[in-house]
């Protein structure tokens, strides 16, 4: 997927409460003029099936010009993540999330 316009999307499940709630309206703006950093909340690309998930960058691993990212739900006990997936590319994060 690739978007240059804020898109909309609607929060499912439960990973990221109680940041954002199932139902929840959103937007996603894509990095431009940034990289994304320790704390955005992000919409990412789920790397076993090419999903659409949010989650929250908790490490960012650099590797000169080849950045790997950590990402956590917020509710660990309903997140799969990279406690269970390892680390993303940074071509599987496509953009930061707004409430």
């Amino acid at each position: 997927m690739h978007f240059n316009l804020p898109r909309h999307i609607v929060v499912r499940g439960e990973s990221m409460l109680p940041a954002l709630k199932p139902g929840q309206h959103c937007f996603v703006l894509p990095y431009y003029f940034s990289s994304p950093k320790i704390n955005d909340v992000v919409l990412a690309r789920d790397p076993r099936n090419n999903a659409l998930i949010i989650k929250r960058i908790a490490e960012v691993q650099k590797m000169g010009e080849h950045n790997l990212y950590t990402l956590h739900g917020d509710n660990a006990a309903k997140s799969t993540d990279s406690r269970q997936l390892g680390q993303w590319d940074r071509k599987n994060i496509l953009g930061r999330i707004f409430v």
